[in-house]
């Protein structure tokens, strides 16, 4: 399952560099893999099938602008069903400025 965040500093500069922790609502570890797809947006590829009794995906970003650590504010993504017609976002960015 592809998402897309946007992370942005309490000024509303975009974060590059950022790295994430990706976990269920259990507690356990997501299986995923993120990339930068341009400044200060983070597409990952979630894998939210291995834990079948989880009920969401939690999203959780640290940023050393100054040697000190920074953690974001927890990102919470349900995993409920929607029906049939569940869209999603999936973003191709081949012509973006890589940062």
């Amino acid at each position: 399952q592809p998402v897309l965040l946007q992370l942005v500093d309490q000024s509303g500069n975009y974060v590059t560099g950022a790295n994430f922790t990706v976990k269920y609502n259990t507690g356990v570890g997501v299986t995923s893999t993120f990339t930068e797809i341009s400044k200060g947006f983070y597409r990952f590829v979630v894998d939210t099938t291995s834990v079948p009794a989880a009920q969401d995906i939690r999203f959780v970003a640290t940023w050393s602008p100054y040697g000190t650590a920074i953690t974001s504010n927890t990102v919470i993504i349900s995993l409920r069903d929607l029906g049939v017609f569940n869209p999603f976002v999936d973003v191709n960015a081949i012509h973006s400025i890589l940062p």
